[in-house]
């Protein structure tokens, strides 16, 4: 199992930022435009995009701890309102860290983080915040979105991707990767050929029926093998995303 920001190097400590970039959707379409106004891309020097996240207030961004831990805020900008991650206008520079204090690398636990933006995105048609979902969900069709590749050895597109897929119980997960997962953590299973890859890593799991957040993008076997892919699960951590965005 990986981490989808640092290849072969699970549980390395980074001084700055992931030397590699996080895993990326395989087999997903472009997504719609201004669809998913609080879809996130963190930034690493020079404009380049290293893992997504997702703005829960003006300030606030949810992602993956593995995509900041041992990092340094300078280090790290997000880019809001665009499906593109060419883009340099409207950058903001992070002033801090969160990450979970329960963080562990190695086995990977409590993969979550938020980062603390210099000043707040100003919200339009194309900026707001995602909705958190805080009930406990069993197998329901959900969707992911991230910046990705259509094949492991394709070029990195510029567009949003989009790949339908379903959560699958616990049980199932755990019967593939054992301890591996816990009652914090959710899966997906697609066919071989749909999941993700580099890029992708912090990036939202999404509840079809109404877009609000169950996941975040932490880890599995790359590339879209056909295993299950392993998300942090939201409804685990809602009351410490909370007390980090009002604090």
């Amino acid at each position: 199992m990986f981490a989808f920001a640092v290849l072969l190097t699970l549980g390395a400590t980074v001084s700055a930022l992931p030397t590699k970039d996080g895993w990326r959707i395989v087999g997903g379409e472009i997504a719609e435009i201004g669809a998913y106004p609080f879809m996130v891309t963190l930034k690493r020097p020079v404009n380049i995009h290293y893992c997504g996240g997702t703005l829960v207030n003006s300030r606030t961004v949810l992602t993956a701890g593995h995509c900041v831990f041992g990092a340094a805020p300078s280090f790290i900008s997000a880019i809001a309102g665009t499906n593109t991650i060419d883009v340099e206008e409207g950058a903001i520079s992070s002033v801090a860290l969160v990450v979970h204090p329960n963080y562990n690398e190695k086995p990977l636990e409590n993969d979550i983080a938020m980062v603390i933006l210099e000043t707040g995105f100003q919200y339009s048609d194309l900026i707001g915040s995602v909705t958190l979902n805080s009930a406990t969900i069993g197998a329901v069709p959900v969707f992911l979105i991230g910046w990705g590749v259509t094949g492991i050895n394709d070029p990195n597109p510029n567009y949003l991707q989009r790949l339908d897929t379903r959560t699958i119980t616990h049980s199932e997960c755990q019967a593939f990767w054992g301890s591996a997962v816990n009652e914090d953590n959710l899966c997906t299973l697609s066919p071989v050929g749909q999941g993700l890859c580099y890029g992708d890593s912090g990036s939202p799991l999404l509840q079809t029926s109404d877009h609000s957040q169950v996941g975040i993008v932490s880890a599995g076997d790359p590339c879209a093998l056909g295993s299950p892919d392993i998300y942090v699960r939201i409804s685990s951590y809602v009351p410490w995303i909370n007390s980090v965005a009002n604090s």
